[in-house]
């Protein structure tokens, strides 16, 4: 059984499984909603730029204010910083780091209700454990 299947058997319900056409996310990163909303801000100065006039299309439209609402990073280096210390020092998931940057959940339970691969045994004995992994990147959100 490949990594991946392993992966969506932890994440999904067994009866989607079939469903998924795991060779088009191959390759594919999670990117947060802050992360996105650094990347459209720049592609839409870099479009105005070019030509002051310009408007987005509405979907994407859409989609800047979505992410500019829901955008918890302080600004591309903290969203670093959070990568960073979810991977490196708690050995976080991708997807896993997606899902705490977007929900930014504030007790060990609720991240681990919220995203259920948190609750192995194996990096997370306790859940003082996972708590230390949401404490040391809390510093890194604003709460406007």
């Amino acid at each position: 059984m490949e990594t991946a299947d392993v992966e969506l058997e932890r994440v999904l319900p067994q009866e989607e499984i079939p469903l998924v056409d795991k060779h088009v996310f191959k390759g594919a990163h999670v990117l947060t909603n802050s992360e996105i909303n650094i990347l459209l801000s720049s592609h839409l100065s870099y479009k105005r730029e070019r030509n002051p006039s310009y408007l987005p299309p509405p979907v994407m439209q859409r989609t800047i204010d979505y992410v500019g609402k829901f955008n918890g990073g302080k600004n591309e280096e903290a969203m670093q910083q959070i990568r960073m210390i979810l991977f490196e020092d708690f050995r976080f998931k991708e997807f896993e780091i997606g899902l705490i940057s977007n929900l930014m959940p504030q007790s060990a339970e609720e991240a681990a209700t919220l995203v259920p691969s948190l609750k192995d045994p194996e990096r997370f004995p306790t859940e003082a454990t996972l708590q230390a992994a949401l404490d040391s990147i809390s510093q890194y959100y604003s709460f406007d």
